[in-house]
């Protein structure tokens, strides 16, 4: 649903385990929302297959920590580390 909302003039913020998708190691034991993002574009979600927990990967544009990044994630990664999304015109 987030996936038109920036090119639209409106607003996507993602909340999220930070060490879920922004850090290197992308290795936390125990995931927890901790930090909000916002979505500026560049959405793309690759379906992964039923049974196959790292099959599909998600990958997007965002603003945090005062810069422009983009996360490349497996599945599995953004399941544990993604929480939910507001979205706002």
């Amino acid at each position: 649903r987030a996936k038109p909302i920036p090119d639209k003039g409106g607003v996507a913020l993602a909340l999220i385990t930070a060490d879920s998708f922004l850090n290197e190691k992308r290795s936390p034991k125990i995931t927890v929302p901790n930090h909000w993002i916002a979505l500026t574009g560049n959405i793309e979600i690759t379906p992964g297959t039923f049974g196959r927990h790292d099959s599909g990967h998600v990958r997007f544009d965002c603003f945090t920590w005062a810069r422009k990044v983009t996360v490349s994630v497996d599945e599995g990664p953004f399941e544990d580390g993604f929480w939910g999304v507001v979205l706002g015109w």
